[in-house]
């Protein structure tokens, strides 16, 4: 079983291969219509032969058999010759079989002619090359003119006169393999040596396909050959290949094509310059591949397909171009991270010549502003090639701002034009940056150096006529690029004037200043300070508290760290040292600084704490002097209440029973001195009042504004009804406070509103607005008013507006009110407009 199985795989292996599938398969057909359809024949016929003589089914047999056993074994040489005999063979076979119908007046010989044409169609399909094509054409011409002339002159010269259908196919057979043969030819007008079937699909394709040969000639070409090199297929026809690739390129094309020959069933590709018939050279890519193999191994033709690329390996060269662009811009970006502010304006020097040699310019320049006032630019950089110094001079070294100037600049603000453009010579004349109005053979491209939205600088380069090649794209990389530099070189200026005057603050310092990490240890320490060392400088970093600090200081100094490290807040405390600075006070501060670490200041303040103690017995003094003085206003106000009580009595009395017996001059001194006892007892009445606004008086919380304005209404009711008064209020809030000097506050702003009040109608309005945190409350009413310069003069204690002739008062109301806000946390103010109204304002918080 095994055996039959290879033995069937071999079979099957016979028509997998590449080569010879179809010399094999016309060989088996060869066999079993001329072997075996003969033996078949012999075997059925009674008379035991053929219809075709021997000699015609025996040299089919024989051919179809060599041509099975050529395929197979090492005489694979033979094998195409073998092929075309058969196919030629088949053919006259066929032919012949037709005379044979024809001769004997058989109804089939119509099918034979049909027969004939099929065949001659199918095998002129397996013709290789053209002359193959032109001998089976002729060779078919031939067997049926021979067929014809025989039956006209040998057998019946009458026969097919009798029969006009059959004239008319043998006709339509000659005619019809001709037309078929010249259509064959006309679709492969190549050189011999080409396939039939590569014609169809080549002529129409875009890219140049061709076959060589085994000497790397030209066999075949398709019209692309036309577009991308100029030449035409007469032009290149029997020419080696290497006559279309360019010199320095053919040494690598000719090993890719002997590398082809001798390995065919690889594919290679390979990269070169076509030489054109104008004698440009374009980049093409190549695939070689085996299109014949011969008995050898080798490709006896190759197959070439070739791609135009000169738009590709122009974008590889611009990408290229601009990966070395971006090299060198990252280059010089890092470098000006490392430089210090006084290399890095040498570093642009560089950076200019080396952008200014790959663009090919002849100059560079840079301008930047300048000047305390910024009213001028000044060529800070500049770089020219070598023999182009003269290119210098057509620029102006500095340039003072314009109106044409800033117009411009203006005009360089947005993303397009960041990247800048060519400009005329008079254009750069106008605006001042060139001397002259004509600089034959330069061209001039400016690039804005922008700060956010402000061009605060410029770079010229000057290239020759010829600017064809210059990268536009790349400008703006190299504007901001020289941007960035100059603005790191402003930085780093700032930086060193600010450690210039941060080191001048150190150095004026009044502390100590030191370094700490998380373990305690001394990492740094004020080296610009001009104090003396407060720790002995001996070894000082990696030291920690304990190691420079008696032991019940340096413990203070561990507890204030662990504490800032826990909260990552800062963390003060004050100590007496009587160690290292005897009878000293001194504050220390640990506040977080960098990563892990912690700045220590050490202050003395034995002063300020000398100050704090002389001001805390001043305080406690002076808080006692307050106090007496209250206790003093109080008793005084108190005990002089009765004996202004007695003399208002007794001058009552004198005027009531005596009064009309004294002289009208005396009656006017009683009535003067009533009226000063009455003055003067409000007086005493308000001084009292006021000064017990200082004692602790009890706050509660939820006092009810609304009762203490019903409280108000009450006891102002014969005034408000004798003055014809309405007084309006809203809904009012509880609060936190003590509701006797509430009232008090409420019943003065009321009263006020009536007594300084002329009108028929008097108003007042009471209302009040909520806020986040507090009420503000609004009295307002359309009384006399007053000038606003007085707004904050009426709340201090007896400044009056009116004389006792316009107005009764005391002069301290409005000083109880303020004082009564006060207390309560809140604030009070007037607005007014005099002859319109007061308005006053105090607010109360909402949580006592």
């Amino acid at each position: 079983m095994e055996k039959q199985l290879n033995l069937y795989k071999r079979f099957v292996n016979l028509f997998r291969g590449e080569n010879y599938w179809k010399e094999r398969i016309l060989g088996l057909l060869g066999v079993g219509m001329y072997f075996l359809g003969s033996l078949l024949e012999i075997a059925t016929s009674p008379t035991h032969t053929t219809s075709d003589p021997w000699i015609l089914w025996g040299t089919g047999s024989v051919l179809s058999v060599a041509l099975i056993v050529a395929s197979v074994t090492s005489q694979r040489r033979y094998t195409s010759f073998l092929f075309k005999a058969l196919i030629f063979f088949s053919n006259f076979n066929i032919i012949y079989s037709y005379y044979g119908q024809a001769i004997n007046s058989s109804p089939d010989a119509s099918f034979y002619l049909y027969i004939s044409y099929f065949i001659f169609f199918v095998t002129s399909q397996l013709m290789d090359t053209r002359s193959e094509l032109l001998a089976i054409t002729l060779a078919e011409s031939v067997y049926i003119a021979g067929a014809v002339y025989f039956l006209y002159t040998h057998n019946h010269p009458s026969l097919l006169q009798l029969q006009p259908m059959n004239s008319l196919i043998l006709v339509f057979v000659l005619i019809g393999n001709w037309i078929i043969g010249v259509q064959r030819m006309r679709l492969t007008q190549i050189s011999g040596g080409s396939s039939i079937q590569f014609k169809a699909i080549s002529e129409n394709a875009r890219d140049i396909q061709c076959i060589i040969n085994g000497d790397f000639k030209f066999i075949y070409i398709n019209p692309a050959v036309k577009e991308v090199s100029g030449y035409s297929f007469s032009d290149l026809s029997g020419k080696e290949f290497l006559h279309l690739v360019a010199e320095s390129e053919q040494g690598a094309v000719l090993d890719t094509l002997n590398r082809v020959k001798q390995a065919p069933d690889e594919k290679c590709s390979v990269e070169y310059r076509v030489k054109t018939s104008q004698g440009e050279n374009i980049w093409v890519e190549s695939i070689f591949s085996g299109f014949k193999i011969g008995d050898n191994g080798q490709a006896e033709l190759i197959f070439s397909e070739t791609r135009n690329i000169e738009a590709r390996k122009k974008l590889e060269e611009d990408i290229q171009q601009q990966l070395h662009m971006e090299e060198m811009l990252i280059k010089h970006s890092n470098q000006f991270i490392n430089l210090g502010r006084t290399e890095i304006q040498q570093g642009i020097d560089v950076a200019l010549g080396e952008f200014g040699t790959m663009l090919q310019a002849r100059a560079v320049i840079v301008y930047r502003m300048h000047g305390k006032l910024q009213d001028e630019f000044r060529a800070t950089n500049q770089w020219t090639a070598t023999g182009y110094d003269k290119a210098v001079k057509y620029f102006n070294s500095s340039i003072k701002i314009n109106q044409q100037l800033v117009a411009f600049l203006r005009s360089l603000r947005g993303d397009k034009a960041s990247h800048g453009n060519f400009y005329s010579t008079v254009r750069l004349n106008e605006i001042q940056v060139l001397n002259v109005v004509e600089a034959p053979g330069y061209k001039f491209y400016l690039v804005p150096l922008q700060s956010g939205n402000i061009a605060n600088g410029f770079v010229v380069f000057a290239f020759g006529v010829n600017i064809d090649n210059v990268p536009i794209s790349f400008f703006g990389l190299i504007g901001n690029m020289v941007s960035s530099a100059f603005t790191r070189m402003r930085t780093e200026m700032r930086l060193h004037e600010a450690q210039l005057t941060n080191e001048a603050i150190l150095r004026a310092l009044p502390d100590w200043l030191y370094i700490i990490n998380k373990n305690g240890e001394f990492t740094g320490t004020n080296n610009s300070s001009t104090l003396p060392d407060y720790i002995p400088d001996y070894g000082l970093i990696g030291k920690t508290f304990g190691d420079v600090m008696p032991s019940e200081i340096a413990i203070s100094f561990t507890e204030a760290l662990s504490q800032v490290i826990d909260t990552e807040m800062a963390s003060s405390f004050e100590y007496y040292d009587n160690t290292i600075y005897k009878d000293r006070f001194f504050k220390a501060i640990i506040a977080p600084f960098k990563a892990s670490e912690y700045l220590v200041i050490i202050r003395d303040i034995s002063d300020l704490k000398q100050a704090q103690n002389e001001l805390l017995s001043k305080a406690k003094k002076l808080e006692q002097s307050n106090k007496e003085l209250e206790e003093f206003a109080y008793v005084v106000s108190h005990d002089m209440k009765q004996p202004i009580r007695t003399i208002i009595s007794y001058l009552s009395l004198l005027k009531k029973k005596h009064i009309d017996a004294l002289p009208p001059e005396a009656q006017e001194f009683v009535n003067f001195s009533i009226d000063g006892a009455n003055k003067m007892s409000d007086l005493i009445r308000d001084i009292l009042q006021y000064s017990r606004l200082d004692q602790q008086l009890t706050v509660e919380k939820g006092v009810s504004l609304n009762n203490v304005m019903a409280k108000v209404l009450k006891s102002l009711h014969d005034i408000i009804v004798v003055n014809n008064a309405e007084v309006i209020i809203t809904d009012l809030p509880e609060v936190t406070g003590n509701e006797t000097m509430l009232t008090e506050l409420f019943q003065n702003l009321t009263e006020n509103g009536i007594k300084y009040n002329t009108n028929q109608k008097k108003t007042i309005n009471i209302k009040v607005t909520e806020k986040a945190s507090e009420w503000i409350f609004h009295i307002s009413d359309n009384g006399i008013g007053f000038e606003q310069q007085y707004a904050q003069q009426i709340f201090k204690m007896f400044k009056r507006l009116h004389t006792d002739g316009d107005f009764q008062g005391t002069g301290i109301g409005l000083a109880i009110c303020q004082k009564v806000v006060e207390k309560h946390g809140g604030q009070i103010w007037a607005e007014s407009q005099k002859g319109v109204g007061s308005n006053f304002f105090f607010t109360l918080p909402k949580y006592g």
